[in-house]
């Protein structure tokens, strides 16, 4: 046997029979066989070291003799021909110890070692964030498998992993992504769990490295129309807006955290309901104010307080 069988074949068992009659001069396993190749000792072996059966210790003592193997006396393999095999011995040594206990014997060994589990890798949330009950976000994750991945599922833990709950059962596909709207749940010591199968039904699994929070939804308190914030929808309102989109005066003192945007939205500016702040809303309150235009809120964020007084020119 050389490097290159060994390293080919990668063989779990090595047999070696040795003992009377297996030569004339000296009885094997020799140590460049067994140590160097079949446990994999040698720098050129690459495969994973095999379990050595030899049914005698060996013979004569010396630099050329190996140890290393598991004196089992006679051995033998039995199979079903489906999922395992059986390994056992009968323990007929006499010319050393018998080593089938050491080696837990009788083996059940399965026919074919299970591939590898999917490499899985979870993007977002991996710790930081804070998540807004009833608001939606994006559950991101990467999944390479040498077969094809089949399934996934996502779980979340609001006690990092005591307990699971799950955001989507186990559904066919490998998405890489999931649109998650966050349930009732709040917490700030959040984890997600992303999970995933391959066609082998191997699966394999990543967690936030680290807690995010989920919180309730911040209360977003303002006046449509109130764009200088003194509580009145007044012309001073209009000649508010003017001037910041001329670029010499500030911004509506009401804003609203859009979650879809990641930014602050002028919600007491937004005339229109268009969900922005921009000239049009400037033209729709002094509609409003002349008695011809209606204030429209975006839908996002309903105002709260009572409707306020208006004041004509």
């Amino acid at each position: 046997m050389n490097a290159n069988y060994m390293n080919i074949l990668t063989p779990k068992f090595g047999c070696i029979a040795t003992g009377y009659g297996q030569s004339a001069s000296y009885m094997f396993p020799r140590h460049d066989v067994v140590d160097n190749v079949l446990l994999a000792q040698a720098s050129c072996i690459i495969a994973p070291p095999a379990i050595v059966l030899q049914s005698e210790e060996g013979n004569p003592v010396g630099n050329l003799t190996s140890y290393s193997g598991y004196c089992v006396g006679n051995f033998w393999f039995k199979t079903n021909g489906r999922n395992t095999y059986l390994v056992d011995g009968d323990g007929r040594v006499t010319g050393g110890p018998d080593e089938r206990a050491a080696l837990g014997m009788p083996l059940t060994v399965p026919m074919d070692e299970p591939p590898p589990a999917p490499n899985v890798t979870l993007v977002a949330p991996n710790g930081g964030e804070n998540w807004f009950v009833g608001s939606t976000y994006t559950i991101s994750w990467t999944a390479l498998d040498s077969a094809s991945i089949d399934s996934f599922a996502i779980d979340f833990s609001t006690n990092m992993g005591i307990e699971w709950l799950a955001a989507q059962p186990k559904t066919h596909g490998n998405p890489q992504s999931y649109r998650w709207t966050v349930p009732d749940n709040p917490s700030p010591d959040c984890i997600v769990r992303i999970r995933v199968w391959n066609t082998a039904d191997v699966v394999g699994s990543d967690v936030s490295d680290s807690s995010f929070a989920i919180s309730a939804p911040p209360v977003c308190r303002y006046y449509i129309g109130d764009l200088n914030g003194d509580s009145a929808v007044t012309a001073a309102d209009v000649s508010y807006g003017v001037r910041y989109f001329k670029g010499f005066g500030t911004p509506p003192v009401d804003s609203c955290y859009l979650d879809s945007t990641k930014a602050y939205l002028y919600v007491s500016g937004d005339i229109n309901g268009n969900c922005d702040f921009r000239g049009s809303d400037i033209s729709r309150l002094v509609g409003y104010l002349k008695g011809f235009s209606t204030l429209r809120h975006c839908h996002f964020f309903p105002p709260t307080p009572p409707p306020l007084r208006r004041y004509y020119r």
